[in-house]
């Protein structure tokens, strides 16, 4: 990936959380029905939070694939825990939202 200040990739000595992040996902059913979800498919969150909806996503379908931002940093920590069992399956990224436009140019390159 390329070097960009609006796109830090994880950096597992800085995500930890100092405390418990909670975030409870509002209309989950809403948002898979919207989105559609289809098998082999690349899904979005760009503020992840705790992984509520991004561990939604990722349980649609086997192999579908998740890009997960966020600005905070114990928010992607929580999102690092909750979403463990995927794997590979999802990336995670610190983005200031102010910059989200080209961090996701720079990561689709990616």
């Amino acid at each position: 990936m390329p070097e960009d200040p609006a796109v830090i990739p994880e950096d597992p000595a800085i995500l930890k959380a100092d405390q418990p992040f909670f975030h409870v996902p509002v209309l989950p059913t809403q948002v898979l029905d919207g989105l559609q979800i289809k098998a082999g498919g690349r899904y979005l969150d760009a503020t992840v939070g705790g992984g509520g909806h991004s561990s939604l996503i990722l349980q649609a379908a086997p192999d579908v694939t998740l890009v997960a931002l966020d600005q905070d940093l114990q928010a992607l920590a929580a999102a690092k825990e909750r979403l463990a069992e995927y794997g590979d399956r999802f990336a995670r990224y610190i983005v200031r939202l102010n910059e989200m436009r080209e961090s996701v140019k720079i990561i689709r390159q990616a």
